[in-house]
């Protein structure tokens, strides 16, 4: 059996409009749609529609578990992948260029000739092919394991320097500059122990292990004052004057700084990146 070409994802039951341009254009290029969709509150608009388009792949509706990995794995388990099939990852806010996808399966055949498995994009797995013993990892900023066979990053060749040619992110045209502090803000208090963003700004073991050590005191703190979300966050900063202790909490961790500034100081984007490297609260 020729192994098939899917498209697979993660999205929710709110992202209509998304996942509407997402696979309009390109989903008769794929054998089939493989997709977990999170029961977030919305409605079943998202999920039918991707059963309409999905071919030889399936629907999955799940609860959301603030875990993109155990999300994720909901179609990767799924035996109706076959071995040796090919798995292309989008998410909601990411796009397939047509011109590109309509080539996809003699696109795809040719990497397997030259025993190319795996494609990444940017350090992000673009597409790899299903194996044995693989799993896809981390709560947040996810990847795969027991990849097989070569792994090439498309981005390196010539043709392919442009990612609007081939894949490419809407993300920064559908949000406003600002989203990013709430957001930051969420991976960190949200996500709990599934998150991993700290280790974007902390590569180096010594150095996150302290910031993580950190973080944990900083949200026992918070769970002292009832406080566990986001959202929860930005509320009691408005209220509660901070003590020294606290200070040196939000002074440890950037986009921890960056939220209070945004959020309670009133601090411009502008402001905020002339110096979120160096900006502390001032502690006597």
């Amino acid at each position: 059996m020729t192994p098939r070409n899917f498209l697979c994802l993660i999205t929710s039951d709110k992202e209509i409009e998304n996942i509407e341009e997402l696979t309009k254009d390109v989903w008769p290029h794929f054998d089939g749609i493989c997709a977990a969709v999170h029961q977030q509150g919305g409605d079943s608009q998202v999920a039918d529609l991707l059963k309409e388009r999905c071919k030889q792949g399936f629907v999955k509706e799940i609860p959301w578990s603030w875990h993109h990995g155990f999300s994720m794995n909901h179609w990767l388990f799924d035996r109706r992948i076959d071995l040796m099939d090919a798995c292309w990852i989008r998410d909601s806010s990411e796009r397939f260029n047509p011109a590109f996808t309509q080539d996809l399966r003699a696109f795809s055949a040719d990497l397997l000739n030259q025993n190319v498995w795996n494609v990444a994009q940017h350090s992000k797995i673009l597409m790899f092919r299903r194996w044995y013993n693989q799993q896809i990892f981390n709560g947040l900023h996810w990847g795969v394991s027991g990849l097989y066979g070569h792994t090439v990053a498309l981005e390196r060749f010539p043709q392919f320097q442009n990612d609007r040619d081939y894949a490419y992110s809407v993300r920064n045209e559908k949000r406003p500059a600002t989203h990013r502090y709430r957001h930051e803000l969420l991976y960190l208090m949200d996500y709990g122990p599934n998150g991993n963003h700290l280790a974007l700004f902390h590569p180096e073991p010594a150095a996150l292990d302290k910031a993580q050590w950190n973080h944990y005191r900083y949200t026992q703190f918070l769970k002292e004052k009832g406080v566990q979300t986001a959202d929860e966050l930005i509320a009691w900063w408005k209220t509660n004057p901070l003590d020294n202790r606290h200070k040196s909490y939000i002074n440890e961790e950037r986009p921890i700084r960056n939220a209070y500034r945004f959020f309670q100081l009133g601090h411009t984007n502008e402001e905020i990146l002339k110096d979120e490297d160096t900006w502390r609260l001032p502690i006597p």
